[in-house]
């Protein structure tokens, strides 16, 4: 049987085996004449590849997964468990990954790339799969969507925070077969996945049996307008709230760490964090004023986990954190608002401009690892990416 190719992917797919990052050019063509098969794979490897080669800070998520790295390599599998039962450590898929990697005596690099290729073209694939199913037509990436789904992620979270994102992209297909196509042994088994790979995602346990059980009586607006008394919520009276539920010992620490963190926050860094966060401002004004399709399932679902997301607003480094969730269901349903004529081009280029404004904030606060991990002359080709493996020396300080 022939497999046939529409035009240019062969010679695409050529280039970006020699020199993956000059093949963007090529790739976005095909993006324009309609040709997105394997395009958001190969965009994904690209994220991918980057990922394999950013420098972390000391202070960053990726610092500490290659320092368990190194720690797993004298770990047999029976220490391996011990460190699940003694270290009180839930996470177990994501660890397990580590763990594969070391016995297998593959670099850290490849697993980075492997888990930041996997969560990008998940999320690819759930914005693909959600809009077929909601438009019951088949959904095609162009150079604006593509976009629009790669700018829409955190580069803290997708280059250094990559356990959490990873659990990210699986909620995402918990919500997408609990509520979309309503296969519920997978969804229940991708949000048992996503709790697996990290733990705190068991927060949205609440808002999913709230979706579940009582979809019929929920009111966006009232739900959302109720959920902004949180922003004026201070920190100690959310610790009082917290107080009330039974956490591990290890998660109730780290929540207690949180709410009484006093580090100082410099006045640029509080404004960079607003403009940062402007799409979600943007997002309380689109549910209560702007948006006039009121009965799709989607945007239900969006206002809920946004509205839940809410409580934590005084805890900005979880706030911050959980907002990977409903931003990519915003953006989903956006996609599928501007494919159905539902939206105002202004609101939707508006929302776009606003993620493109988180890139840039994301940029300049990483600008760092940016300069440490990244020279042009030194990713030209395939070879010379693969090539430029930093170690755990060259972490910055």
């Amino acid at each position: 049987m022939k497999i046939k190719l529409q035009k240019g992917t062969f010679e695409t797919c050529l280039i970006f085996v020699l020199s993956p990052f000059l093949s963007i050019p090529f790739i976005f063509v095909q993006l324009k004449r309609g040709n997105e098969k394997l395009m958001t794979f190969l965009l994904s490897i690209m994220i991918g590849l980057l990922s394999f080669l950013f420098v972390p800070n000391s202070g960053f998520d990726k610092t500490v997964y290659i320092e368990r790295y190194l720690l797993f390599k004298e770990y047999n599998f029976a220490q391996l468990k011990d460190y699940f039962i003694f270290g009180l450590k839930p996470d177990y898929i994501f660890d397990t990954i580590i763990y594969l990697f070391t016995k297998s005596n593959i670099s850290f690099h490849f697993l980075f790339f492997f888990l930041t290729t996997l969560t990008v073209y998940s999320v690819f694939r759930f914005v693909q799969k959600t809009n077929e199913k909601l438009l019951s037509q088949r959904f095609k990436y162009n150079i604006l969507f593509a976009l629009f789904v790669l700018l829409s992620f955190s580069l803290p979270g997708l280059f250094s925070g990559i356990r959490f994102i990873l659990a990210g992209s699986a909620f995402l297909w918990a919500v997408y077969y609990l509520f979309i196509d309503k296969v519920r042994l997978k969804g229940i088994l991708f949000f048992a996945i996503a709790i697996l790979t990290h733990f705190s995602f068991a927060f949205f346990i609440p808002p999913v049996l709230l979706l579940f059980f009582y979809p019929k009586v929920l009111s966006s607006k009232i739900i959302l307008l109720s959920s902004l008394a949180f922003l004026l919520i201070p920190k100690e009276l959310l610790g009082d709230l917290f107080s009330y539920f039974e956490l591990s010992e290890s998660y109730a620490n780290k929540t207690e760490a949180y709410l009484t963190s006093e580090r100082e926050v410099s006045a640029n860094a509080q404004i960079l964090t607003y403009l940062r966060n402007l799409w979600v401002y943007f997002s309380y004004l689109f549910v209560l004023v702007l948006n006039k399709d009121k009965n799709n399932k989607l945007y239900l679902i969006f206002v809920v986990f946004l509205s839940f997301i809410n409580i934590t607003y005084s805890i900005p480094i979880v706030f911050n954190r959980y907002l990977i969730v409903p931003k990519f269901l915003l953006v989903a349903y956006l996609i599928y608002s501007k494919l159905n004529g539902n939206i105002k081009n202004i609101y939707f280029f508006l929302y776009f401009t606003f993620t493109m404004i988180s890139i840039v904030i994301d940029l300049y606060v990483l600008r760092p690892s940016i300069f440490a991990s990244y020279q042009l002359i030194d990713m030209l080709t395939i070879v010379q990416v693969l090539s430029n493996k930093f170690t755990i020396y060259d972490i910055l300080q």
